[in-house]
């Protein structure tokens, strides 16, 4: 037997744990965030785009009779819906015994799962490219992103060696943001956004130092910001915004007011118990949703990033 005891020869120590979980993986949207929603009443949704003419010198003889012209039909564009779902299961016992960090496990894998999905529509709102892909069978839908939406007129696609053989990947220039942004000018659209991904960043940064740009500080204030928050380009003023989730290969110059997410009537984010088989419950989140670009021309996209 000891002789005197010391914590280690203790029998019956109470657990210190704290009554905190602690998440810190990135669960932001920006993309998402950034637009509104619109509900539509089919897996299958169309919308229409028309655009002036060209403009002409316009001149007539006095007198002269009155020649027809061209007129333009609008375009009829489409896509469609997709369906992100989630399953989780807990048993009885697991919602029944007491936790530190959350009352019931069901809860908390309800908030996780929320969580994830959003992070899924995000990813593949702009982090895959992915194109229309109708349900048939087999086939799970898939609705069109937001780089399949772009026109080419509106691309700028990076070239870091200029040689006619193929487009060599490169860095992110201010040049690509200007000539980008000037596309988008000439196209009658405005940008209030500029979407990169995060390494981006510090590219942008650097295009303060290396140019000798000089930026305004108060009297006395000792902090050093070497960060760019607001780009103004000659074609106008745009937010920086740093996206986890957006394609490594783009950036974006868009007006959210532009881009609308789709819902599907009644398949907004929703739990739903499944049939239970046992001592557990299985619950599915499911949403259903697809995207819609008022016009194909009102966003610009820079590619073709390392």
């Amino acid at each position: 037997m000891p002789t005197h005891l010391k914590t280690f020869d203790l029998v019956g120590k109470k657990e210190e744990v704290s009554d905190y979980i602690s998440m810190i993986t990135p669960s932001d949207t920006p993309f998402l965030s950034s637009i509104k929603t619109e509900t539509v009443e089919n897996t299958l949704y169309q919308w229409m785009e028309d655009q002036l003419r060209a403009v002409a010198k316009n001149a007539k003889l006095e007198g002269a009779d009155a020649a027809d012209s061209n007129r333009d039909q609008p375009t009829m564009r489409q896509n469609g819906t997709q369906i992100l779902e989630e399953t989780f299961k807990v048993s009885g016992t697991a919602d029944a015994v007491k936790l530190y960090g959350r009352d019931k496990v069901t809860a908390r894998e309800t908030m996780k799962t929320g969580k994830l999905l959003k992070m899924d529509l995000e990813h593949s709102l702009v982090g895959t490219g992915q194109t229309y892909v109708a349900a048939a069978g087999a086939v799970a839908g898939e609705f069109a992103g937001v780089q399949a939406q772009i026109d080419s007129a509106v691309t700028v696609t990076i070239d870091s060696d200029g040689s006619t053989a193929g487009n060599q990947a490169g860095p992110l220039t201010e040049t690509a943001v200007i000539s980008a942004h000037e596309k988008l000018y000439n196209a009658g659209s405005d940008a209030t956004t500029l979407m990169i991904k995060p390494s981006d960043s510090k590219l942008i940064a650097g295009w303060l130092q290396s140019s000798g740009r000089t930026h305004t500080t108060d009297n006395g204030d000792t902090k050093l910001t070497n960060v760019v928050n607001v780009y103004e380009s000659p074609f106008g003023t745009v937010r920086v915004v740093k996206n986890r989730r957006l394609r490594a290969s783009d950036a974006l110059l868009y007006d959210p007011a532009n881009w609308k997410l789709a819902v599907l009537k009644g398949r907004n984010w929703f739990r739903e118990k499944l049939a239970k088989v046992g001592d557990a419950e299985r619950w599915m989140m499911l949403g259903e949703f697809g995207l819609k670009h008022n016009n194909k021309q009102a966003t610009a996209l820079i590619t073709n990033l390392t």
